[in-house]
């Protein structure tokens, strides 16, 4: 038997003095791809203008923010590619479930999106988690809608507009259409 391996655990205090782009879960620092490519960025930008347009026309009080810190437990913090937030936080991190959250795809980052965050935002009570793919992908689906069902994500709608209500008397339309122009 070898030596054991000592894996570093951080606190959230400890996590915001690092330089660059880190991700804490669960005490465990993971580091973030360099930046997003043209695609994942005009489709985010593209998602969140629809979303921000809708939620503006119906009064509602959510707002769409990027990349912004959430905060699901004392030793992780995330930042997602777009979150539907209703509650402003009172500090510098979202600590209440977003009604929404959006990861946009990379070959860096497919993986951790679709099995590990999946997990962790299901733990955390992230009512819907939508993951949208900007690459073009052959045979897997452009955009997943998943809602939580009890402790687990069930497919709400896959390449399929889809509706949800992030809060008392708002609904957004969550339409692949507004985001892939496929003519641009």
């Amino acid at each position: 038997m070898g030596e054991p391996i000592y894996i570093p655990r951080y606190t959230v205090e400890e996590f915001e003095g690092f330089d660059g782009q880190w991700e804490l879960w669960r005490g465990s620092l993971v580091a973030m791809t360099p930046p997003p490519t043209w695609d994942h960025s005009e489709a985010a930008s593209r998602l969140g203008a629809h979303l921000q347009r809708q939620l503006d026309d119906q009064g509602c009080r959510c707002r769409v923010v990027y990349e912004a810190g959430y905060r699901p437990e004392d030793d992780t913090v995330f930042s997602p590619d777009v979150m539907v937030v209703c509650e402003r936080p009172d500090g510098r991190y979202v600590t209440q479930p977003p009604p929404l959250i959006v990861e946009f795809l990379s070959d860096a980052t497919a993986g951790r999106d679709r099995l590990h965050k999946r997990q962790m935002y299901a733990d955390a009570g992230v009512p819907h988690y939508l993951l949208v793919d900007p690459r073009r992908p052959a045979k897997s689906p452009r955009w997943t809608l998943l809602r939580l069902d009890g402790e687990a994500y069930v497919d709400a709608a896959v390449d399929a507009p889809a509706e949800i209500e992030p809060h008392d008397g708002c609904r957004l339309r969550l339409d692949p259409a507004a985001v892939f122009d496929e003519n641009r």
